[in-house]
């Protein structure tokens, strides 16, 4: 899979727009929970073995502890079998 830059600056935009409008943590039912965007830059891995991966969006309490992550897909960063799945 080849993504262009084009594709990837849209995709960091989209990751970043997604996670203020649709993960706004605080609130007043999770106040102690907040949303980091690893885009453009990471921020917050999950350690896994062999290598830690960077979820597009990571939602987390006050001691790190991670409640939900989302991912952003372009039709660039998918094949057809990842599709079918």
């Amino acid at each position: 899979m080849k993504v262009s830059k084009d594709e990837i600056i849209s995709h960091d935009r989209v990751v970043v727009d997604v996670a203020r409008r649709e993960f706004r943590y605080p609130t007043p039912d999770h106040p102690n929970w907040r949303t980091v965007s690893n885009k453009p830059n990471p921020v917050v891995a999950i350690p896994l073995k062999p290598s830690p991966i960077f979820p597009d969006i990571v939602v987390m309490d006050e001691e790190k502890v991670i409640q939900m992550i989302g991912e952003i897909e372009t039709e660039g960063m998918v094949n057809e079998e990842q599709m079918e799945k």
